[in-house]
């Protein structure tokens, strides 16, 4: 069975508030750590300065750095991040990632 598909769409984003900031990046090389500042509800620099605090160097290129566990150490390590991984996840929590690094 085909449905067709509607030819006008009657919604609007009155309303609507996006649970998330923009958060610009300052270098072509940030953007994952900018994705993480508006995760965090931070400032890019906030997340410069705890990835630097895990050995990130100030200066880049540093994508071969930033791998899932890195930035899951860097996400973690910010404040007010206080949450726990789904059940199975392997992303270390709050405390441990302190505590590793």
């Amino acid at each position: 069975m085909t449905t067709a598909l509607p030819t006008s769409v009657n919604s609007t984003n009155a309303g609507f508030a996006s649970a998330f900031k923009h958060g610009g990046t300052t270098e072509r090389h940030a953007d994952s750590l900018a994705c993480i500042a508006i995760i965090a509800s931070t400032t890019l620099a906030d997340v410069f300065e705890k990835a630097e605090q895990l050995g990130l160097p100030k200066a880049g290129p540093y994508n071969h750095m930033l791998d899932s566990d890195f930035l899951a150490k860097v996400l973690t390590g910010l404040p007010n991040i206080n949450w726990l991984p789904l059940s199975g996840s392997t992303v270390p929590t709050h405390h441990n990632c302190q505590a590793a690094a």
